[in-house]
């Protein structure tokens, strides 16, 4: 089956009724509606040392348009709830939801590890999501993983049945989905709700990163790897940033803004948590040390509003919007035909026989960003008659 993308700015996705009718298909845009919901924050508000600083961090995050803070509740035999506490009660006050991240130290026991899971989601009974370790993949095979994520889950679900179990964040490399493969293999694809997935791209978005390639191939990489497994799960990328130090303000700034954008144009993505708020020994941040904001700070301010508003994070808030376009009008952008793409995924089985499927497109633009202005007309060579349900 050949698919030929013929770019008309401004048109919404055109798909023949024809089709639609003898294949009972069904067309989904490349980007479902956003919120502040889908935007979070790594904040580290209980590790600062003073009420004063953490309040700071909270009113930067609610300007920054966020609505999640992903805060770490540190593996310790006896907990000291005082500075969690002192941070969860200015993030609920800003109705900022939050993502717990229950730690690991090596060598803790099973028994050490259900007591410390215990303390913790007991205490904190209004947070809602838990994260099962962080980079899990980096320090415990996978069927020893499994061992402390069903203790973790049962705990969970005893206090709250409907909170969200996220299976630890794993690294974005193109070997690391073969955790997700063990995982499945060891009996866990049952007890988590959730996929973590940390991407720290080395260099632009558009270019292959540890050989794991563009951006939006390395989240692609992870869809494939859950769909293998049996699908079934979301994706929360819990970690999501560059080192300022390394790449520059600047690229920190512009590569954060069109990464939020290509990341949050799949719908299997529910949740990208920006790292982190504030600099602490390196160049990650939104604000530096001395909570200033950074470039990336407005960068990201104004990609999240831009998402939200339904506009192209690559093209002027106020462009005048055409209501109409004709086929031969030539597009306003320079489009990369290389790093484009479409793909044809199924949605389901139905019962007659026939199939649901959803046509995926991806336009770039010359800097690898996702152009959600410019709408791609499908057309199917031959006609519809050429396709076999």
């Amino acid at each position: 089956m050949a698919i030929t993308i013929i770019l008309l700015p401004l048109l919404s996705y055109l798909i023949s009724s024809d089709f639609y009718n003898k294949y009972n298909s069904s067309f989904i845009p490349i980007a479902s509606a956003a919120s502040t919901g889908d935007f979070g924050a790594v904040s580290f508000v209980s590790s600062l040392p003073n009420n004063s600083n953490k309040q700071t961090i909270v009113s930067e995050m609610s300007k920054l348009g966020v609505g999640w803070a992903r805060e770490e509740y540190t593996y310790s035999g006896s907990i000291d709830f005082a500075p969690y506490d002192a941070a969860y009660s200015k993030l609920h006050a800003a109705n900022l939801n939050i993502l717990g991240l229950l730690t690991y130290s090596s060598g803790v026991s099973h028994a050490q590890w259900r007591s410390y899971v215990s303390s913790v989601v007991n205490h904190f009974s209004g947070v809602t999501a838990w994260e099962i370790m962080n980079e899990a993949d980096n320090y415990l095979a996978p069927a020893d993983y499994v061992a402390y994520l069903k203790e973790a889950h049962d705990i969970i679900k005893a206090k709250n049945s409907g909170a969200t179990v996220v299976l630890s964040g794993i690294t974005a490399r193109v070997e690391s989905p073969n955790f997700w493969n063990g995982v499945s293999a060891a009996g866990g694809w049952g007890y988590f709700d959730v996929a973590g997935l940390h991407i720290f791209h080395d260099g632009d978005p558009s270019q292959d990163s540890y050989n794991n390639g563009s951006l939006g191939e390395e989240v692609e990489h992870a869809i494939d790897s859950i769909n293998q497994n049996g699908g079934g799960k979301s994706i929360w990328v819990t970690e999501f940033g560059w080192d300022s130090n390394a790449f520059g303000t600047d690229n920190q700034a512009s590569w954060l803004s069109r990464g939020l954008e290509t990341i949050h144009s799949y719908s299997e993505v529910g949740k990208i948590f920006v790292f982190r708020m504030f600099e602490q020994g390196n160049g990650f941040g939104l604000l530096n040390s001395s909570f200033a904001e950074k470039p990336s700070f407005n960068a990201v301010k104004d990609a999240i509003s831009r998402i939200i508003s339904g506009q192209s994070v690559s093209q002027p808030v106020d462009e005048p919007q055409s209501e109409s376009v004709e086929e031969s009008t030539t597009p306003q952008v320079v489009v990369n035909k290389e790093n484009s793409s479409v793909r044809l995924d199924t949605l389901e089985n139905l019962a007659n026989g026939q199939k649901n499927y959803r046509i995926v497109v991806l336009v770039k633009d010359e800097n690898g960003s996702v152009l959600t202005s410019v709408k791609p007309k499908i057309i199917i060579d031959g006609g519809p008659s050429d396709l076999t349900a």
